[in-house]
């Protein structure tokens, strides 16, 4: 075999930056630990500063979008100043949210962190279906809000929603896409198949 001694960089990265969540959804299990609680072995701020600027130096030719995800990686309070860090080196940066703490403040803080895109979770085109998967009424509602909060307050930043398909909110789906094509605001919807609810040990039959 020919010796090739090309340097190999990452192309992707997603930062989990906490375990817990405080939304109680149908197909996640995060939520079971108190959202307050910060586990002894979690990445401190200046860690996951080191973690970034090492992966600037690695990624220096070309830097691969950088996902801060979660549990809900907005209910930690160094989220943005990490992701504004990322962004000061160049990366893109995706914020990967439930939108539930996204008021005027925060939007205009995504903004100033210099966020490229945010991901809202939305399950469904109704209140109804949302709010019964992601197990807190009112979260359809919230994400409606945090859309108009990000469009006034943080413009460049591009908005998609993921959706997970399930039994529950299937037929809604057509619905749920025709309105995101019709709202200039967003840019796309991804959707993402069910799966064994997180952070539950690994089962053949779990379905």
């Amino acid at each position: 075999m020919e010796n090739n001694n090309e340097k190999s960089t990452p192309t992707y990265c997603c930062l989990a930056l906490l375990e817990s969540c405080f939304m109680h959804c149908k197909m996640c299990y995060k939520w079971q630990d108190d959202v307050s609680v910060r586990h002894k072995d979690e990445p401190t701020l200046e860690q996951w500063r080191n973690f970034v600027r090492d992966m600037g130096e690695l990624c220096a030719d070309r830097k691969p979008q950088i996902n801060f995800a979660g549990g809900e990686p907005l209910a930690r309070a160094e989220t943005l100043e990490l992701m504004r860090y990322a962004a000061e080196l160049g990366f893109p940066t995706l914020l990967v949210t439930n939108a539930y703490l996204i008021d005027e403040r925060k939007a205009a803080e995504i903004a100033q962190a210099g966020v490229e895109s945010v991901a809202i979770s939305l399950d469904g085109a109704t209140a109804g279906a949302h709010d019964f998967m992601r197990g807190v009424e009112g979260s359809f509602q919230r994400v409606m809000n945090a859309i108009d909060f990000l469009a006034r307050y943080a413009p460049k930043t591009r908005i998609n929603l993921s959706c997970v398909i399930c039994a529950l909110n299937l037929k809604e789906l057509a619905d749920l896409v025709r309105w995101a094509e019709s709202d200039p605001r967003i840019e796309g919807v991804r959707f993402q198949a069910v799966t064994q609810p997180f952070s539950t040990p690994d089962q053949d039959n779990w379905y």
